[in-house]
């Protein structure tokens, strides 16, 4: 019984490529199409799931403590006019209030307003006494140095022994080299200075500023300094020498215009 045998004989190469370039188009999709699907399977179980809850839960605490900071601090706007108005309208009734607690007090608790009182610490009164000295140590020597200027001549815009004193140059040569904040250099920049305290005629004292209004209206156009017992030492005006003045002299009652503080221990050097 003979057999047949059936040879394979080897396929060339160039029948082989020209088979795979007219290889039909929806096969060569199919297989890009598979391979997608492979790359997105991989993918998908590549990775963790977890890791992105972990970063959602991560931003939403960090949203929850930046909103509970905001909350706790929040931004504090200013009181409008009619608020501030509300405010000061609202004190008298409060200080009446707080005046009837204080009457009251001896009916709550009778024999405790003579209960002994805390003893103070004595390094804060030395600290109040240390204070005291100082500025009138500092009051005593602006006085010294305006008294050594008495009799020279009035000089507008002079603020020197060597040139001469206007008023207001006068106290601006006096109390600056004392001071660690400057005074201004005319009278009415003085007077509208916030930084002095404003003082009630019946409250002055040796070293406080006295102006007045001689020619300008509301406004003070010359200043002196206070030396206690009434009088006031100035610079008055051209073709008169540096004197000590009575303020309860007729004109300067009349031209008075405030007060205001300079030494304070906030600004002494």
């Amino acid at each position: 019984m003979t057999r047949s045998v059936t040879k394979h004989l080897p396929v060339p190469a160039s029948l082989l490529l020209t088979s795979l370039l007219f290889l039909p188009l929806d096969a060569m999709a199919t297989g890009n199409e598979e391979r997608r699907k492979q790359h997105s399977a991989r993918s998908a179980t590549s990775s963790t799931p977890g890791l992105a809850d972990d970063a959602v839960l991560a931003r939403q605490r960090n949203r929850e403590i930046l909103l509970a900071k905001r909350q706790a601090n929040p931004t504090k706007v200013p009181p409008t006019p009619g608020q501030r108005q509300q405010h000061a309208a609202n004190q008298p009734v409060e200080r009446a209030k707080n005046r009837e607690l204080l009457a009251m007090y001896a009916t709550w608790l009778p024999g405790q307003q003579h209960a002994a009182q805390p003893v103070e610490d004595p390094r804060w009164s030395a600290g109040r006494q240390a204070h005291s000295l100082r500025e009138q140590h500092t009051i005593h020597h602006v006085v010294n140095r305006l008294k050594a200027q008495l009799g020279k001549p009035y000089v507008w815009g002079g603020h020197s022994p060597e040139s001469g004193f206007d008023c207001s140059g006068l106290v601006w040569y006096a109390f600056n080299p004392l001071l660690s904040r400057k005074l201004p250099r005319t009278a009415n920049a003085m007077y509208q200075d916030r930084q002095l305290s404003n003082i009630h005629r019946q409250q002055l004292r040796k070293g406080d500023l006295v102006f007045f209004s001689i020619k300008t209206p509301n406004a003070a156009d010359h200043v002196g300094v206070y030396l206690g017992d009434g009088q006031f030492i100035e610079a008055p005006r051209t073709g008169k020498n540096i004197r000590i003045s009575e303020l309860n002299n007729d004109f300067w009652k009349a031209k008075y215009l405030g007060a205001r503080r300079v030494i304070k221990e906030s600004v002494l050097l």
